[in-house]
């Protein structure tokens, strides 16, 4: 390695040899092996952007400032490439703060992924207290993750910060009822239980979102909604599915809402077979179900599939 000139003494000749990389050998980033302060912040720095964003002081004790997090991403990323930032540590959502500040000042397309576990905020200690205050005078509950997630709102407001936005999952059990819930030793019960077999805790988002894990779609795909004959129609990926998840589709309203969304799916013309998912609980019987479907399969681009 000496001989080909890929060893360093230092600048006289004499510190710890080390081994050399050539510029022509790497992607063009030169890293420094030493961030200071006057390039990266300090964590006196971090505390003093948190404590102006919630408009009080120590809400995160340790926080790290957004500069640091922000140099990672300008050597880990190239514009315009899509790439997602993943931080398996969220504590006070400096990495979403800092890919929002990045997308906002260079215009460009990261995504980020924050995991926070609900860590509870004790307010009888001293360095959570103001933390749990915040927590109560927000109606918030007193945990780390939701003190992040009112971090990212704050930042995106407090900046004006134009196009940007962030979905909050959680890790729940099934909308879906498991076979056998009621009794037991009643299997009439049980089967009359499932004729309707969503829980009646599921929303419509959290039923969306568990359909598309469940046949394969990333709950990142873009989607938009729209108001068909009085009810809520979203759109994921650009028509290959489409959910209409209401409580409730009146006889009169069901001919009018299938044949809006056959005229939606002409305009967005995906390329593979649609498929819409609907609660089958929501029709009063089921003769509108099955008039509802029929116009679909007359379409001969959709599948319907009831919950």
């Amino acid at each position: 390695m000496q001989s080909d000139n890929r060893i360093w003494f230092g600048k006289a000749g004499n510190a710890v040899p080390r081994m050399k990389r050539f510029l022509s050998e790497s992607d063009g980033q030169v890293v420094p092996s030493f961030w200071g302060m006057d390039d990266v912040g300090s964590n006196e720095e971090a505390k003093k952007e948190v404590n102006k964003l919630f408009g009080m002081a120590d809400v995160f004790d340790t926080p790290k400032p957004v500069r640091l997090i922000r140099r990672m991403i300008d050597i880990a990323t190239r514009k315009g490439e899509g790439h997602i930032v993943m931080d398996f540590f969220a504590g006070s959502g400096t990495t979403g703060h800092a890919v929002l500040a990045h997308n906002d000042d260079v215009k460009d397309n990261l995504s980020f992924i924050l995991v926070q576990l609900p860590e509870a905020i004790d307010p009888s200690v001293k360095t959570q207290a103001a933390a749990a205050k915040y927590c109560t005078q927000m109606g918030l509950a007193r945990n780390i993750s939701e003190l992040a997630k009112a971090r990212l709102k704050l930042a995106i407001e407090s900046n004006g910060i134009d196009n940007a936005g962030f979905n909050v999952f959680k890790l729940a059990e099934s909308n879906f009822k498991p076979w056998g819930e009621g009794s037991h030793d009643d299997l009439v019960s049980s089967i009359i239980n499932l004729a309707n077999n969503i829980k009646d805790s599921a929303t419509e988002s959290s039923l969306m979102y568990e359909v598309m894990l469940k046949v394969g779609v990333s709950i990142t795909t873009p989607y938009v909604k729209r108001d068909i004959s009085g009810c809520e129609v979203i759109s994921v990926g650009g028509g290959v599915l489409y959910f209409c998840l209401v409580n409730y589709i009146d006889s009169s309203d069901g001919e009018s809402l299938a044949e809006g969304v056959v005229r939606w799916r002409a305009e967005e013309k995906p390329a593979v077979m649609s498929r819409i998912y609907v609660r089958g609980s929501a029709f009063a019987n089921d003769v509108d179900l099955l008039n509802f479907s029929l116009i679909f399969e007359q379409s001969g681009d959709f599948e319907v599939i009831g919950l």
